[in-house]
């Protein structure tokens, strides 16, 4: 099909001009490019020959389907699958605003990508998965997916949102170095040179950063804003984000946290299983180091790097 020429006014997103990373800048770009030129009864065909261009390229850059990072106020989910056999009828509604979407207005999610379509108003979306809801019927396996709006969202790649999280973190802590005598700047340094030490693996790089974050720690004036930022890094360079199988030979568990913190200590080796930890401070002031911090079975579980004997990922 062939749409009607009109004059350019600006010029033609070419996916060859985009990244891999950037796909879903250039099918932004795209859809508002088609919108300028194309009327409202081209528009349909013109946005699924988008949408065709678009999966031909996913098919021929992604060996797998990628994760995604995803910002948005426009997701439809499924609401309601009703019939049975092969004739089913699927209900999609906006997703409610739970929790701190609730809060933000929008919602803030990892999932997987599965692929561009056209919405009923003629836009473009991105259907993903967080591929907790496989339904079984006569007809098949129906997974339900998750419909974002390309407008008004932001959608990126996982690896390139940590890239993009890491660069911030460490641009942070550099402007800060400068607030701090220099010290500091020789602890932040050498803490860059053990995460980036190819030769040992995470848990020994997590051992031997626990001692340097307590030393800056220790430095006059340091920020809790800072110490965030330094974990933030530890956090993303080791890729953390990412579910762990993680072996400790101890740890302890939160009894209560108000008026005064109590934990019960348990020994012996323990086994954590698709774990997303945060980083934080834990121990006395005078010798704190790293700690992990989750929930594994409603219960608020801690643990000093020290303790951690085996970490692979669980993916």
């Amino acid at each position: 099909m062939e749409f009607q020429d009109l004059p350019e006014r600006v010029q033609r997103p070419e996916l060859d001009q985009y990244s891999r990373s950037s796909i879903f800048m250039y099918a932004y770009n795209k859809q508002q490019w088609l919108r300028e030129r194309v009327n409202e009864h081209q528009l349909p065909d013109a946005i699924d020959h988008l949408v065709n261009e678009l999966e031909q390229y996913v098919t021929s850059n992604f060996e797998t389907l990628p994760d995604v990072s995803v910002l948005s106020q426009d997701i439809q989910h499924t609401k309601e699958i009703t019939g049975s056999g092969t004739h089913i009828v699927i209900e999609n509604e906006a997703l409610p605003f739970t929790g701190d979407a609730s809060l933000f207005g929008e919602h803030s999610i990892a999932a997987t990508f599965f692929g561009f379509h056209r919405g009923r108003d003629n836009d473009l979306r991105v259907y993903v998965s967080q591929g907790n809801d496989v339904r079984l019927f006569m007809g098949g396996i129906y997974t339900p997916l998750l419909s974002v709006g390309l407008e008004g969202s932001k959608i990126s790649l996982a690896e390139s949102r940590h890239a993009e999280q890491l660069e911030e973190r460490g641009m942070y802590v550099k402007e800060r170095l400068g607030d701090y005598t220099e010290p500091m700047s020789a602890l932040v340094n050498q803490l860059i040179k053990e995460l980036n030490n190819a030769s040992v693996n995470n848990i020994h790089r997590l051992h031997n950063s626990s001692q340097i974050v307590a030393d800056i720690a220790r430095q006059d004036g340091v920020t809790p804003q800072f110490i965030d930022a330094v974990l933030d890094i530890i956090f993303l360079k080791l890729e953390m984000n990412i579910p762990h199988d993680i072996q400790a030979s101890a740890h302890r568990v939160v009894i209560t946290e108000r008026p005064i913190p109590s934990y019960k200590a348990q020994r012996g080796p323990t086994v954590f299983e698709g774990v997303i930890p945060q980083l934080g401070l834990i121990g006395e002031s005078a010798s704190r180091g790293i700690g992990l911090f989750f929930i594994n079975n409603e219960n608020n579980v801690q643990i000093p790097v020290q303790y951690i004997t085996s970490m692979y990922r669980n993916q």
